[in-house]
């Protein structure tokens, strides 16, 4: 198996989390519980938590992932492909999965913390995977 899978399967997540924020976005508006003229500079009165809890759990989606897509580029030009690294990637998209549902429809903070914290683990170990690598062949 390669690193592609998972990587691709936490892009099309990604691009899933920003047409349900569009929708939520649209539907808002349609409702009224937010003016549409909210969105061009993000002020006036505040919208509903919903949407801001989808809209802040994309945002969290695009940066966290910065350091997986880099560990799994470095993965695969580093000839890595160990099962540990394939099962960290995939845990990590896993749990990132589960965040994210977990923030958008229950959001309770010390347990979205704790499923963010497996999610970390499984990246550091990524990348010690990748620095003993590079130091193995140094």
């Amino acid at each position: 198996m390669t690193l592609v899978y998972p990587m691709f399967t936490l892009v099309v997540f990604t691009l899933l989390i920003v047409c349900f924020l569009g929708g939520a976005r649209f539907i808002a508006v349609q409702k009224k519980q937010v003016r549409a003229s909210y969105f061009k500079v993000y002020e006036g009165s505040a919208p509903p938590e919903f949407l801001t809890r989808v809209s802040r759990n994309y945002t969290n989606l695009l940066e966290m992932t910065l350091l997986f897509y880099a560990a799994c580029i470095l993965a695969i030009t580093l000839n890595i492909n160990s099962d540990a690294m394939i099962l960290c990637a995939w845990g990590y998209v896993i749990t990132r999965i589960i965040h994210s549902a977990y923030h958008i429809f229950i959001n309770v903070p010390l347990y979205r913390l704790m499923i963010f914290a497996v999610s970390c683990v499984f990246l550091l170990a990524q990348w010690i995977m990748i620095v003993q690598h590079v130091m193995a062949n140094s």
